[in-house]
């Protein structure tokens, strides 16, 4: 998933396939963790940085992180902030402004990647949701 996810960033359809299969695979931290461990969250970052105009596989993306984020502890928390996961959120929200699924997206995801009070990034994500 990883690799596909890095290097096939031109196709659409294989895309949106990952992204579906790793919102599949990531249901319960026990199915989560091995796929952090494995880079998967770099790998998801590094595929909306490539279409940043692709709205569909954006909005699925940041589906994808709250999901995670929604049943990881406050470590992996950390961990997914640190890699990029909410800089990330917040940028595509306001690449995108006008696009009520991704502005919902982004909020959901925000909300579950800043579930644990005095967590890292929660000042940032709680600005950015007071703004929209």
């Amino acid at each position: 998933l990883n690799t596909l996810l890095t290097t096939m960033s031109g196709n659409d359809e294989l895309i949106r396939a990952c992204l579906h299969l790793t919102g599949s695979l990531s249901s319960g931290i026990d199915n989560i963790t091995p796929l952090l461990d494995a880079g998967i969250l770099r790998a998801i970052i590094h595929n909306m940085k490539q279409r940043r105009d692709d709205v569909e596989t954006l909005e699925m993306s940041i589906n994808v992180i709250g999901n995670m984020a929604a049943d990881v502890s406050v470590e992996w928390i950390s961990k997914m902030i640190s890699e990029g996961a909410l800089i990330s959120i917040i940028s595509v929200g306001s690449v995108h402004p006008d696009s009520v699924e991704i502005q919902i997206a982004s909020l959901k995801a925000l909300a579950n990647l800043t579930r644990f009070e005095g967590s890292a990034g929660s000042e940032a994500a709680a600005e950015t949701v007071r703004e929209r």
